[in-house]
């Protein structure tokens, strides 16, 4: 159904009736491609979907597939559109469905016919609530909603806001190509009037027009002469197009031969369009769009050619494709032109038999600078970092910017693996040079990854994913290195990549189990506490050692929800135990340092305290040494708060972390659990225990409660109770148990 006359170009013609709407889309893939930008087409105001690319799945598989949710989409377009007529270049608006959507109209001769749309975007932090009531509403799969929410990235406003500057730019090229076209088919209608009227319009068109027998111009109006800068028509009269147009055209092909070419396309299928290169008078390249057609007359088949320039559309097609294969922050390649250059590279191995190598370059600790001084000082720091990997390339290397902090430089010419480390050696050497941001002097180092390649590597992703998978080894030494690839390390990363597959199962699974150790009283050693510690009762390896997963878990995140998990399994089962009659003062737990960042958790821990019913001052939560050390304010700050629920609180592992004298003081802790290290010392190192004396000493003095763990023997139990120790963990006294196990042993005990 056609929209409303007043609606439509001149009264007559729809939006998708002046464009070209393959083009566009191919032209709005590499948009999005290059920018992570969704792009929509809707014309105006009959909201009739023209174009999507990469549209996210939330609202390609949900929102416009439940015909409630596709309801409020087109509501919000409505409202969306309604508001440009305002007078506004572009709108943001929340979409009725939660995301936030933008939109920047198409004004054609001031009629309203279509808009271009971005977003399917988050401006903060979704509200989880929200969606799950959605889900419930359009009777979506919760779990694969929720999943495709995950996927939507919370952008700036700012850059939302850039995005549609763009894209209002290419709405004011798509409204001039569009009455262009416009003006064209007007011409064309007019051409198939009188011949009278033809020839008034011919001569005062603005349009550029000729008229062609036999190969040679015969005519053309002023629009054509001033196109082309030329006094008159009079000049070109006699010449052949190849005359009018520079030796090659932009195919390659030569402008003699293929010129007459199109023109025989045009008289044998009545009309052809095509885009072809003029040559001007004073030599310059106008790039033109010919609409060539075929008309009978008495003297033989003439052909008459609208001419358009077509010069600012292909400045913004080159834009768009430069953006489409550069990184929109550096300019630097991205990973679509790093692929095809890094071919060449290969290509060019195979015929040299001269190898090449890939440097993956990764900042360290990038995101704290994001965190504490904002994403534009990130992003100053990404365009220095930049600048200097350009500094240290050849012309014939390609330096490429991936994603985030995250480089690729490909060395060309390499004769030797050497060449590449020495190269490497020069990046991580820039990089300690002081970036100045915003007037803060911040020092910057890198990890990379090294591997080299010749002639016969036939996977581009593998080469990368080796490269990366090098990366990452170098920073597990310490960061600020490089590291070469070797096959064992493929091995490794890949049992690695299993292995977190897996975990992540065992969790949906409940594969993942709690074991419980006693703590008990010296010397009289009575049960009065557990450490609850975590084990993974894998279905086909049996029981994995905690060292083989937990040092990943908090690698991926999963030591998040994992974490969560056997606090609340812990609490409920101190609380089973004590309904049963048993005296347990306290269950212990530990945790970890991805954990103690996350601002939420004393909210995490006071809603398990409620849930399980377990009191505050039964749980122990342990933190390690190690992690106060390397953030003692944070720590101390986040202690604070969790101390206030009433929880007790212990420093795990002491005497391993270098800790300060003025930071022990500061903490809210409770106790100090002596490392299993300096128990081991007890009988065998003079030096251990004198530091097991001086540990329990000062905890004494600070009124702290102090655990020893790890005893296996009747004579470090004797060492300790001779020195006031308060409790003791270890093998001496039990393994860690299953719960049931523990039922029994607190039976035998009491």
């Amino acid at each position: 159904m056609r929209p409303d006359h007043k609606h439509l170009v001149d009264g007559k013609y729809t939006f998708e009736e002046l464009v070209n709407i393959q083009q566009l889309k191919e032209m709005f893939e590499r948009f999005s491609q290059a920018t992570g930008f969704t792009t929509g087409l809707i014309s105006y105001p009959q909201q009739q979907v023209l174009i999507t690319t990469g549209w996210r799945d939330i609202c390609a598989k949900f929102h416009r597939k439940s015909p409630a949710a596709a309801k409020h989409c087109q509501h919000s377009n409505i409202e969306l559109t309604s508001q440009l007529k305002q007078g506004k270049t572009f709108n943001i608006l929340p979409c009725k469905n939660g995301l936030v959507d933008g939109a920047t109209p198409i004004i054609i001769k001031g009629a309203h016919v279509a808009s271009l749309f971005t977003g399917q975007i988050l401006l903060e932090q979704p509200n989880i609530e929200q969606f799950r009531r959605q889900a419930s509403e359009y009777n979506f799969d919760e779990a694969a909603y929720l999943k495709a929410l995950s996927e939507v990235p919370v952008v700036d406003k700012q850059k939302i806001e850039q995005a549609l500057s763009f894209l209002s730019d290419i709405a004011i090229l798509l409204a001039k190509q569009g009455l262009k076209e416009l003006q064209q088919k007007q011409a064309e209608i007019r051409i198939q009037r009188s011949e009278k009227r033809y020839r008034t319009f011919f001569e005062n068109s603005v349009d550029a027009m000729f008229i062609n027998k036999d190969g040679i111009f015969i005519d053309g109006n002023k629009a054509a002469a001033t196109l082309l800068g030329y006094s008159n028509v009079n000049e070109l009269r006699g010449k052949t197009p190849a005359q009018l147009s520079p030796e090659f055209q932009a195919d390659g092909s030569e402008s003699k031969i293929k010129a007459p070419n199109m023109l025989k396309l045009a008289i044998t299928q009545g009309s052809h369009r095509f885009v072809w290169n003029h040559l001007s008078k004073n030599g310059d390249i106008i790039p033109v769009e010919i609409s060539a057609t075929a008309v009978p007359t008495e003297h033989g088949t003439v052909v008459h050619s609208i001419i358009h320039d077509i010069s600012e559309r292909k400045q913004a097609m080159e834009q768009l494709n430069h953006l489409a294969h550069h990184h929109p922050l550096t300019g630097l390649p991205n990973r679509l032109l790093l692929s095809a250059r890094l071919e060449l590279s290969i290509q060019y191995a195979k015929r040299t038999k001269i190898h090449g190598a890939i440097l993956f370059v990764d900042l360290d600790n990038f995101k704290k600078i994001n965190d504490s001084l904002g994403h534009s000082a990130g992003d100053e720091v990404l365009t220095t970092v930049a600048s200097r990997l350009r500094e240290h390339s050849r012309k014939v290397d390609t330096v490429a910017h991936l994603s985030g902090d995250e480089f690729v430089v490909v060395l060309q010419n390499i004769h030797t693996i050497e060449g590449a480390t020495i190269r490497a050696r020069q990046i991580i050497d820039s990089m300690q040079q002081p970036f100045m941001i915003n007037n803060y002097e911040l020092f910057i180092t890198c990890s990379i990854g090294i591997v080299g390649f010749d002639g016969d590597c036939d996977n581009i992703e593998t080469l990368l994913q080796n490269a990366d998978a090098a990366m990452h080894k170098a920073k597990d030494k310490g960061k600020n290195c490089y590291h070469l690839y070797s096959e064992q390390l493929t091995e490794s990363v890949m049992a690695k990549v299993l292995l977190e597959g897996q975990l992540r199962r065992a969790l949906k699974r409940n594969e993942l189990v709690v074991h419980y150790q006693p703590q008990v009283t010296l010397p009289e050693g009575k049960i009065i506490a557990v450490e609850a510690l975590l084990r993974w009762q894998h279905p086909e390896m049996g029981l994995v050692p905690p060292d083989d997963f937990i040092p990943l878990s908090e690698e991926t995140g999963l030591i998040i929800p994992m974490g969560k998990w056997i606090l609340e399994t812990a609490c409920a089962q101190l609380v089973k135990w004590r309904q049963q009659g048993f005296d347990i003062h306290r269950v212990a737990v530990n945790l970890s340092g991805r954990q103690l960042q996350l601002e939420t958790l004393p909210q995490t821990v006071q809603k398990v305290l409620q849930q399980t019913g377990c009191p505050a001052f039964a749980l122990e939560l342990e933190i390690t040494e190690g992690f106060i050390m390397r953030h003692p304010e944070q720590s101390i700050a986040m202690l604070q708060q969790i101390q206030k629920l009433g929880v007790d609180l212990s420093i795990d592992d002491f005497g391993t972390g270098h800790s300060s004298l003025n930071y022990l003081k500061r903490l809210p802790i409770n106790r100090l659990k002596i490392d299993r290290s300096f128990v081991w010392d007890i009988g065998e190192n003079i030096n251990g225990e004198t530091l097991t004396k001086a540990i329990i000493a000062m905890g004494h003095s600070l009124n702290l409660q102090i655990t020893a763990e790890g005893i296996e023997t009747d004579k470090q139990r004797k060492f300790l109770e001779g020195l006031n120790c308060n409790e003791a963990q270890g093998y001496l006294f039990s393994k860690p148990l299953p719960a049931e196990e523990v039922v029994k042993l607190l039976q035998r005990n009491s």
